[in-house]
């Protein structure tokens, strides 16, 4: 009796055309997971905040080329103050603590904007405080690519 079997030939050129390409499959699946992301991390903020602002319009996705092959990175934060986006994400220490001036009797300054609830923001008058409220962070972000990828 002879005996049955197959052989797998794996052609390794068409494997790294179709995991590393920006026309293949793993790729175009890579674009459809950034946009996805994009939408539901806009949601998340929405949620919070209720209202869409700078941070939620300035989520972008971007193409890279890296070590292994091409990827896509969403970023948060695209053309604003590089730490607003970052502070906004993991906030700026626990809950209910404070921050405090480095230099003792010294005071905290920023600029203030007019409007509901004193929010900061770019103009308006000087803001002096002696201390400042910490805030938890809102991970807007991992949230909407921990639920697409799920």
């Amino acid at each position: 009796m002879a005996a049955a079997g197959a052989r797998l030939i794996i052609d390794g050129q068409r494997m790294e055309e179709l995991l590393r390409s920006p026309q293949g499959p793993v790729f175009r699946h890579l674009i459809r997971v950034g946009d996805k992301v994009i939408v539901v991390a806009k949601a998340n903020i929405k949620e919070k905040t209720g209202r869409d602002g700078k941070l939620s319009r300035s989520i972008v996705k971007r193409n890279f080329e890296g070590p292994t092959g091409p990827g896509v990175a969403v970023i948060a934060g695209a053309g604003l103050n590089p730490q607003y986006a970052s502070y906004y994400h993991e906030g700026n220490g626990p809950e209910g603590s404070f921050i405090y001036p480095k230099k003792p009797g010294g005071v905290l300054v920023f600029l203030g904007r007019a409007g509901a609830g004193g929010q900061l923001g770019p103009g308006g008058a000087m803001i002096f405080a002696k201390k400042v409220r910490t805030y938890p962070g809102n991970p807007f972000l991992r949230k909407a690519m921990e639920e697409v990828v799920r």
